[in-house]
């Protein structure tokens, strides 16, 4: 076999297809210094989160819009608050009972409306990534968007291949980019036999509940395709609650090989695969035509 290439599959995560480039910065760094030809090391990213950027402008801008609306309205309820301190001051209560129940309502008041200010100051920060972050998964479960999201990866597998003088490609999926690339080498499998690929690496991967949530929509009538002797390593982290903390069933998706890794991580570990060493030195291995899948090499 001659030479192999990497493309890359990010998952899901706020902001443009704009900040999703070099996403993949450390592995390739980890992989490209284990090897000993580094410097030929071809590495691709498929960025199929341009595809989404339009409908993403769309939900931060009505979102920002309904924040702020918001925000300027508990601002003005805020002023008011503050005039009417000052009005009850000048009335100079007789009873100082009164006084202070009337002091410490009104406290009390303005603090709420501030707790509100500060909750609605940060809905309008993040809010919008969170949002943008949520529904990658439901926009590309859904046709023609899941289409032309494979599509994109296909291409740039294409374009790899065409451009680098290459033989074959590893196709590496992080969170929602592993059901993107398992979706890609299904399909390439089926029709070309998988000509243009070596390998599958998926990482913190929800292949194990999106297989459930197929078979619902389906009514029982999907079933998950098996891979065969086609060469899959799965990393999960026991930390990492995107794969439930657990690894994919062999059962479900026959033919994976499920390595775990722990990175020390408690929420951050989903992230924390593109720096680990483990999962450098197991694609530094196919990149040298290596698939072996020996335990203790791992």
């Amino acid at each position: 076999m001659g030479k192999i290439a990497v493309v890359v599959v990010h998952g899901i995560g706020p902001g443009t297809g704009k900040a999703r480039y070099e996403f993949s910065k450390s592995l390739k760094k980890n992989v490209k210094r284990i090897l000993a030809d580094g410097e030929d090391l071809v590495w691709e990213e498929a960025n199929w989160e341009e595809l989404n950027d339009n409908i993403d402008v769309i939900i931060g801008r009505v979102l920002k819009g309904l924040c702020d609306r918001y925000i300027d309205a508990t601002k003005k309820a805020i002023v008011r608050q503050e005039m009417q301190e000052t009005v009850n001051r000048r009335k100079a209560f007789k009873c100082c009972i009164i006084r202070l129940a009337a002091t410490f309502c009104s406290w009390l008041c303005k603090l709420g409306l501030k707790i509100k200010l500060m909750a609605l100051e940060s809905a309008d920060k993040y809010l919008p990534g969170i949002v943008d972050a949520a529904i990658d998964l439901p926009l590309y479960m859904q046709e023609p968007k899941g289409d032309e999201i494979r599509r994109v990866v296909r291409e740039k597998i294409k374009c790899v291949m065409e451009s680098a003088d290459v033989d074959k490609v590893v196709v590496v999926g992080h969170s929602l980019g592993s059901v993107i690339a398992f979706d890609v080498v299904v399909d390439e499998l089926a029709k070309n036999g998988g000509k243009r690929l070596a390998a599958l690496v998926t990482m913190g991967s929800p292949l194990g509940w999106v297989a459930e949530i197929r078979r619902a929509v389906s009514k029982g009538q999907k079933a998950m395709p098996c891979l065969g002797a086609f060469p899959w390593v799965n990393f999960w982290d026991p930390a990492d609650p995107v794969p439930e903390h657990k690894e994919l069933d062999d059962k479900v998706f026959p033919g994976v090989r499920n390595v775990k890794v722990e990175s020390g991580q408690d929420i951050l570990a989903h992230c924390a695969y593109w720096h680990s060493e483990q999962i450098a030195r197991r694609i530094s291995r196919m990149l040298k035509c290596d698939f072996s899948l020996d335990q203790e090499q791992e």
